[in-house]
């Protein structure tokens, strides 16, 4: 995003391997903890240098690296292509995790068939859907794996509120949670009315009584 890219962080990095060099080195002096960054294709599709970033990475001694197959100019449009991240882990010799557009069990089978990469990230489609890392452990260790009922998601958003008051003051929780509403019951009856309900209320005692109301008119 701009705010961070314009005061040449996260992404912009891409255009300084220099830099990226002397940070990696720097991090790997100050810990012996388990290091790993992060990083897009490059800045735009003529210049693709994250193979030379990775290598950078490899040979200042980080752990393992996370690729987000999409450049910075390209923020979160198109589609991410995967193919750059199966490249990355032919040329390295340390773990490689796969990120962008994971967005279910079956998008995990995909990316590691295509890639071999040796992990997966989960970033936006774990937006509202936490479930996802439940699924993806349960597809590795048994074969199959179970979605979310109506009223388990209900549940788990409830138990998300109740998780950020322990931390925040109600007034902030009932409006930073609105997004994370919006994100939980896409797809389920009546969801644009359960939002346009909470996203009038301001105290967490009417937003749970409207959720469990809610809950009561879900099936399974």
């Amino acid at each position: 995003v701009a705010k961070i890219t314009k005061n040449g962080e996260g992404s912009a990095l891409m255009a300084k391997p220099k830099l990226v060099e002397e940070i990696c080195k720097t991090l790997r002096k100050s810990t012996d903890k388990k290091i790993n960054i992060k990083f897009r294709l490059g800045i735009d599709d003529k210049n693709l240098n994250y193979l030379e970033i990775g290598k950078i990475a490899q040979d200042a001694g980080i752990d393992y690296v996370i690729l987000h197959a999409r450049t910075k100019e390209q923020m979160y449009s198109g589609k991410a292509d995967w193919n750059h991240i199966k490249i990355l882990k032919e040329n390295l010799s340390i773990p490689v995790i796969a990120n962008g557009d994971i967005f279910c069990v079956e998008d995990f089978v995909k990316v590691i068939d295509q890639t071999k990469a040796d992990g997966v990230m989960l970033a936006r489609g774990a937006m509202g859907n936490p479930f996802l890392f439940k699924e993806i452990k349960d597809y590795i260790n048994k074969g199959f794996y179970e979605k979310p009922t109506s009223t388990q998601i209900i549940d788990q958003l409830i138990e998300q509120y109740k998780l950020e008051l322990k931390y925040k003051k109600e007034k902030l929780v009932v409006t930073q949670m609105r997004k994370h509403l919006s994100w939980y019951i896409k797809g389920l009856k009546n969801s644009s009315k359960i939002r346009d309900l909470v996203n009038k209320l301001n105290t967490i005692e009417e937003v749970m009584d409207a959720l469990e109301k809610y809950k009561s008119t879900l099936k399974g």
